[in-house]
Order: C-alpha cells, then sequence, then structure tokens
C-alpha cells in the first residue's frame, strides 16, 4: 500500500501505531504489515508504505543467505520521478502512474486501460497535469502514445529500476526501520536497544554528579574535622 495519512497532532506515527492508524486501508490485520510514515508536510499529511511483513523478512533472509546485507530498502513509487504540474508514467510489465502529489497507480501495461483510468483520476482529483512523461524499462516495445491521451505525452527514454535505486542517497521512507532496521556487525539491532542505551547514559551522568557530590561532602567533613 502506497498512501498518504493525516497523523494527529501531525505526530509522526511508527510501528504498530502506525499500522492500526492505517487498519481500515489494510486487506489484512495491522499485526500483519511493515508500515513506514515519511515527513509531515505544511497541510498535515505525509506518505505512508506498507508491506506484508512476512514477505520483506523472506526476502531479507534470502539476501542474508546469499552473503548480501542491503543498507537501504526503498519503495517503488519513490523512485519514479515526479513534478507538481507533470505526472510520470513508468512502462513495462507493469504500469506505475505517479500523480502530482507523490501518489501511484499500478496498473495493467494496456493503452486502452490506461486511457480511461487517466480520465478517471483527472474527474477525480479535478486536476489536469501539463503533460504526462513515459519512461519505458528496457526490452519493453513503446506503446502507441496516441492512445495514452487524453494529455500530451512525452517519451523520457529508457528507466532503469536498479539505477534509480542507487541514486538514492536518503529516502523519506526508508523501509529498514523498526525490526528490520539496520544491524551491526555483531547482529545487534542498535536502534531497539537506543532508549536502553539513552537510560544508561543518563543514569551514569546521575550517579557520577552523585558521587561527587559526596566526596566533595566528605572533603568538607574532613576540613572542619582538622579545623
Amino acid at each position: 500500500l502506497w498512501t498518504r495519512l493525516k497523523p494527529p497532532g501531525r505526530r509522526r506515527l511508527e510501528g504498530a501505531a502506525l499500522a492500526y492508524a492505517l487498519e481500515e486501508r489494510l486487506a489484512d490485520s495491522p499485526e500483519s504489515v511493515h508500515a513506514v510514515m515519511g515527513t509531515v508536510d505544511k497541510e498535515g499529511t505525509a506518505r505512508v508504505a506498507v508491506l506484508d511483513q512476512a514477505w520483506f523478512a523472506d526476502c531479507l533472509a534470502r539476501l542474508d543467505k546469499a552473503g548480501l546485507r542491503p543498507a537501504s530498502a526503498v519503495a517503488e513509487p519513490e523512485l519514479v520521478p515526479g513534478s507538481e504540474t507533470e505526472w510520470h508514467l513508468v512502462w513495462g510489465d507493469e504500469a506505475l502512474l505517479r500523480l502530482h502529489d507523490g501518489l501511484c497507480l499500478q496498473l495493467a501495461p494496456d493503452p486502452a486501460s490506461i486511457r480511461s483510468m487517466l480520465r478517471l483520476t483527472i474527474e477525480q482529483s479535478g486536476r489536469t497535469p501539463e503533460r504526462i512523461v513515459l519512461h519505458l524499462e528496457p526490452g519493453h516495445a513503446l506503446p502507441d502514445l496516441s492512445e495514452l491521451g487524453p494529455v500530451v505525452v512525452a517519451e523520457d527514454g529508457e528507466f532503469d529500476w536498479a539505477a534509480a535505486a542507487q541514486a538514492v542517497r536518503r529516502p523519506e521512507l526508508e523501509l529498514l526501520q523498526g525490526r528490520f532496521a539496520r544491524r551491526g556487525r555483531g547482529g545487534i539491532d542498535l536502534g531497539a536497544w537506543r532508549p536502553a542505551l539513552w537510560l544508561a547514559l543518563v543514569l551514569a551522568a546521575v550517579n557520577l554528579e552523585l558521587t561527587r557530590t559526596l566526596d566533595y561532602r566528605e572533603t568538607l567533613g574532613r576540613v572542619a574535622e582538622l579545623a
């Protein structure tokens, strides 16, 4: 699921809290999904990516078995180029249409079906893009652009998912969070232990301050005895 959410109080939700906030939009139970939320914009909404938790865990396990440890995982809709005046369409085994607000529609790569969906989307959004930019996956034939109306369609050459993923430095929606956070060399999930580490640091600081106070009082006592 790739959607938008307006969290209460403009708070950034995580983990189970985010999954249950999306419960009415999910086909499965909140406990079975892995949800990640992006930054809250000026209108109080944020983009959200939702994955099947078991499927994602299996993907990472297969990579780990092959000796591959990804530094980042990004949802496909985040890789599709976009702007506020253009819609972008990636054409391949499937068709992925990115709208002006960053939301994406996954469609069958059939010109007639996409033409109907474009008309419906324009009617529902009340907004017509200046043009639709078509990106073609390698090995796929260019469709008849005239059949994709009602908006002018411009071709922008081949689109490679792997290259697009490598170009992302800091994804807004990093999927390796929570239980899937990147792990250290020893296999310890530092993200999960962060609250405990902070508590340990605070307790250590308090203990150090108490020790200094007791040493100071003991020194004053000895000075008083000598006097």
